[in-house]
């Protein structure tokens, strides 16, 4: 079931975490990791997120934004 939609509320920090399926590796190589950053810079800047810091593991990704 898919989780309801949450209140997106500006001057707010939100964390965010995605993980592998069944702790599957997220990047397989580091051009698979550079372009995730590509596209996370360009959505950020698309819809006014502030990228505060990210981490990048094998199998998660942690990001914390401000809008």
């Amino acid at each position: 079931m898919a989780r309801p939609n949450r209140i997106n509320i500006e001057k707010e920090f939100y964390h965010i975490l995605t993980k592998g399926n069944h702790r599957q590796e997220v990047f397989l190589t580091d051009t698979y990791r550079k372009r995730f950053l590509e596209c996370l810079e360009k959505y950020a800047a698309i819809f006014n997120y502030k990228l505060h810091c990210y981490y990048l593991m094998s199998n998660h990704i942690y990001a914390g934004t401000f809008r």
